[in-house]
């Protein structure tokens, strides 16, 4: 029902909305067979990678935060099935790409994973083969928690300790940041100036909508491509028909969000 739901005002935003010149900058979870509201199978991805080679620009997150318009497809945790099975398809279309890395979990799992068996994150050689392959590697905190829940001091060893970590096995810069879960009430002021501190240069959350420069540098939006998006969906989140959806990013929006994720779970 829940699934249903969503594709049903997905449908009723698409017919309304209207197309749009902007900088998109997608969100990717898993990619195969992990049982998961935002796992994305790999036909799907496969087709949404060829739709995007026939009508976008691909670019990589440096042009994205420059304002170029264009798309830019990033990746959240860093699944095992992101180097297995999205990697190659990446290179097929010769796409950049950036996988936002929870470098605590390396080799393991994010806490309270439903489906062990698909839900493994990268090591750090699988980390190096990913990098090696010219796509790139952002900071995703250490344990994968609500920034908003954590002190000052904590909040600084997830984010800025990260980035040391990822540095240390990668030997290389970690530029870009994203934050876990990153709606509005998953991180805090705070947070964004953490992520200053510790040294990146940009910084990205999952509130929906255009990657636009007024965001900036710490605060740029994404649009999570998830299960149950279909190719027509997919093509309307990327040519701005679905834009609307950034409207639903506030406390009373989020509030009603959950409202309709919990009636619909039952």
């Amino acid at each position: 029902m829940k699934a249903a739901l969503k594709r049903g005002v997905k449908s009723v935003l698409t017919a309304t909305g209207r197309t749009s010149v902007a900088t998109r900058v997608l969100t990717y979870h898993s990619i195969g067979l992990r049982r998961h509201d935002m796992n994305v199978t790999l036909d799907n991805f496969e087709r949404q990678m060829a739709w995007l080679a026939e009508h976008a620009e691909i670019i990589d997150l440096d042009y994205a935060i420059s304002g170029r318009p264009g798309v830019a497809i990033t990746f959240d945790d860093g699944f095992e099935d992101n180097l297995r099975n999205a990697a190659p398809v990446l290179q097929r279309h010769g796409f950049p790409a950036t996988l936002f890395f929870v470098s605590g979990r390396c080799g393991g799992y994010l806490d309270d994973e439903p489906d062990p068996e698909h839900g493994r994150i990268m090591d750090w050689d699988q980390l190096r083969a990913w990098r090696e392959q010219g796509l790139h590697v952002g900071g995703h905190t250490r344990s994968h928690p609500k920034l908003a829940q954590l002190d000052t001091a904590a909040q600084r060893g997830e984010i800025a300790g990260c980035k040391a970590d990822i540095e240390n096995a990668l030997g290389e810069a970690v530029p870009h940041f994203a934050y876990p879960y990153g709606s509005a009430w998953d991180y805090t002021e705070q947070s964004v100036a953490l992520a200053q501190e510790a040294g990146y240069a940009a910084a990205f959350s999952n509130r929906y909508g255009p990657c636009v420069p007024g965001d900036g540098p710490y605060q740029f939006r994404r649009i999570w491509i998830d299960a149950t998006d279909t190719l027509p969906a997919f093509a309307a989140k990327v040519t701005g028909k679905l834009d609307s959806l950034r409207h639903l990013e506030g406390p009373a929006a989020l509030a009603l969000r959950r409202t309709l994720n919990r009636l619909t779970s039952r």
